[in-house]
């Protein structure tokens, strides 16, 4: 019994050890059971010939259950170290954050300041019209609103902009609450609005050289409204839909437009939605560098074995980082990621690491992938076919891709017009026309 309670005190240390080194040093009242353990061992074991009741049966049974626990303990300990043994190394990230200076995250709250002073004035005039009275309304809603948007448009195109929307990596003195965003998206989409309705006034009025003009420069505004730099889900959600909605102008007033050049703009048009990717893309790069954060906080509290940092940052930028590559070729089946094990229990490799994947990552595939960026994709094929559309007569042979299939569009040649299909050659997805 002697023998027994020695190595019950050494195997009751060393479990001690494990709990302390797994914890961090952190959360010291875990040790307590088997520090006493570790204490009530060695007493027998130095003064066994002085305790009286060491020798009797019912003791002997209790030591011996005891150190049944302590044993299976250790052998628990030791089964999950050489389970994890080696912990992983660290490994090359891809994803990067876009750095942002003070300077640009004040010209921000610049631009939020004017965007809010132009939806003040858009909202106290927005008063219902007769359809008949259009017209002669829209020119004075115009006219009030001329200023303000002159304002607006120079100085998103003259400075280098920042929105820090995400306190945890970016200004916190500087980030914009949930609802001045919502105010922020909500004025660039009346802004954009607006100045569409202008377009069509001067087309109306017959002005349709000034008219053409004005859309080609509203086209550099959007440009530049899209450089802004930000990493909210709200922004990059704006940015396709302006994109989509200036697209759509274009498509609608083909008749008007065709017989303008917009060749001065195609470096612009050509080339948006790798512009609008990019801006997903820092929205995918900000909630995997929050995570990060998170994960380096929790490694603070528990270590391997039961937590690997690396492992656990290894699988969460594998899933971020194909996420991104999701964005570009939605139907590239290549594209994988490190799939959540169904049921975690202590004896899988990494256990606390698996856990916190598993939960999380199916939270990320509803909110952010299935709800913002699957919707984004959708629209990608419809926003390169109206790009396609300003750019044709400069650039026939540049047919758009189809992000559905991975080829390009379903095209059928007529004498004045082409059909466009999106979804291969028997889908039944929207049909459209481009005039020639």
């Amino acid at each position: 019994m002697k023998i027994n309670s020695l190595i019950s005190f050494l195997a009751s240390l060393v479990v001690g050890i494990m709990v302390f080194f797994i914890l961090g040093g952190k959360f010291t009242i875990y040790l307590t059971i088997p520090l006493v353990l570790a204490s009530i061992f060695l007493v027998i074991f130095i003064f066994y010939k002085k305790i009286p009741f060491a020798n009797k049966l019912p003791f002997k049974i209790s030591l011996s259950a005891l150190s049944a626990v302590v044993y299976l303990s250790l052998g628990i300990f030791m089964l999950i170290y050489v389970i994890n043994y080696p912990p992983e190394g660290e490994f090359e990230e891809k994803l990067e954050l876009t750095p942002c200076t003070e300077e640009e995250y004040k010209k921000g709250e610049e631009l939020f300041e004017l965007l809010n002073e132009f939806n003040d004035l858009f909202h106290s005039l927005n008063i219902e019209v007769k359809e008949d009275e259009w017209d002669s309304y829209a020119v004075e809603f115009l006219e009030k609103t001329a200023n303000k948007r002159k304002s607006i448009s120079k100085f998103i195109k003259s400075n280098d902009i920042a929105i820090s929307t995400r306190p945890l990596l970016e200004l916190k003195n500087n980030s914009f609450t949930e609802e001045e965003n919502g105010k922020f998206v909500d004025a660039v989409i009346n802004f954009i609005s607006l100045e569409l309705v202008e377009v069509k006034t001067l087309q109306n009025q017959g002005k349709g050289s000034e008219a053409a003009n004005k859309y080609m420069d509203l086209w550099r505004t959007v440009d530049s409204i899209i450089s802004i730099k930000n990493t909210s889900v709200y922004y990059a959600m704006l940015y396709s839909y302006i994109v989509s909605q200036m697209g759509e102008y274009y498509y609608n007033n083909q008749e008007e437009l065709k017989e303008y050049s917009f060749s001065s703009i195609s470096n612009i048009t050509e080339n948006i939605l790798e512009k609008i990717d990019k801006a997903y893309e820092s929205l995918i790069i900000a909630d995997y560098h929050i995570i990060k954060n998170n994960k380096n906080e929790v490694s603070e509290l528990f270590k391997w074995p039961l937590f690997d940092l690396n492992a656990t940052m290894r699988k969460y930028h594998t899933y971020f980082y194909s996420m991104t590559e999701r964005l570009k070729s939605p139907y590239d089946e290549t594209i994988t990621y490190d799939e959540m094990i169904e049921k975690v229990n202590i004896f899988v490799r990494n256990p606390l690491g698996e856990v916190q994947y598993a939960e999380e990552i199916k939270k990320f595939e509803i909110a952010l992938f299935d709800q913002v960026i699957k919707n984004y994709i959708n629209k990608k094929t419809e926003i390169g076919i109206y790009m396609y559309a300003i750019n044709y007569k400069r650039n026939a042979e540049n047919i758009p891709k189809d992000y559905k299939t991975g080829g390009e569009v379903q095209i059928k040649e007529y004498d004045d017009v082409i059909e466009i299909f999106s979804g291969g050659a028997d889908s039944k997805e929207k049909k459209f026309q481009i005039l020639k």
